[in-house]
């Protein structure tokens, strides 16, 4: 999971990486757009869909016990969660202002397409990661509201966990059981904070053959950059 597409062909030296990390929005590598003409991948990707349910379905088949569905059923959740994630982002985005170029869930070639509110949406082979491209379209607190989305991907994690604590109990969330509707909740939320947790430590993560920095780097990054910098990246125009 991921926020911002800020990449460079910086080496991942200590020096380099700090100065890619401090630099101004730098455009993706489009090459991310070529349709999706391989019949390779998306044998891939249902390849990986049906994994997941013979996960599914070999957890309850060897041993009846529910609980050996709480693994398939962090995975699962785990993929719905990285779209969540970065429709959070770009949600964040709407409500401070900002505009959005576009959202990508997964990895790998798109396996389909669509827009909202006229953005396109492109989900990938494999939905385990994913990141938002935000457009700054004005110079009011660009600093707050660049860090606002950041943290909204973790942030909307964060809740859909304490919300599902709420709804079936913090006692019954922490209990072991062998409710399959308990247990599924219990994968979701657990799942919901690892990707906030992982997510919030700062750290650099390469990407398109550039780093980038994660959703808690992006927050230190954005309320460090100057006005200057927001400035120099603010086009009136596009």
């Amino acid at each position: 999971m991921g926020a911002h597409a800020n990449t460079s062909a910086a080496a991942p030296s200590a020096c380099s990486l700090r100065n890619t990390l401090e630099n101004a929005r730098v455009p993706l590598d489009d090459s991310f757009q070529r349709d999706p003409n391989g019949r390779s991948e998306r044998i891939i990707y249902w390849a990986f869909m049906i994994l997941i349910l013979g996960l599914f379905v070999a957890a309850y088949v060897e041993n009846t016990s529910p609980r050996k569905l709480s693994v398939p059923f962090f995975l699962f959740s785990w993929m719905v969660l990285v779209a969540i994630h970065e429709f959070g982002h770009a949600l964040m985005a709407w409500i401070v202002g900002w505009g959005v170029h576009r959202i990508v869930v997964g990895f790998g070639k798109p396996v389909f397409r669509f827009q909202i509110r006229g953005v396109p949406v492109e989900f990938c082979v494999f939905p385990i990661s994913g990141y938002v491209e935000p457009h700054q379209k004005d110079l009011v607190a660009p600093r707050f509201k660049d860090a606002l989305i950041y943290a909204a991907g973790p942030g909307i994690e964060i809740v859909i966990a304490f919300v599902l604590a709420t709804i079936v109990g913090f006692t019954t969330m922490f209990t072991r059981t062998d409710h399959l509707g308990i247990l599924f909740i219990q994968s979701f939320a657990v799942a919901a904070l690892a990707g906030a947790i992982l997510n919030l430590i700062p750290m650099p993560i390469q990407a398109n053959g550039g780093w980038i920095a994660n959703d808690g780097l992006g927050i230190i990054q954005s309320l460090r950059r100057s006005d200057a910098d927001y400035r120099k990246s603010f086009d009136p125009n596009s």
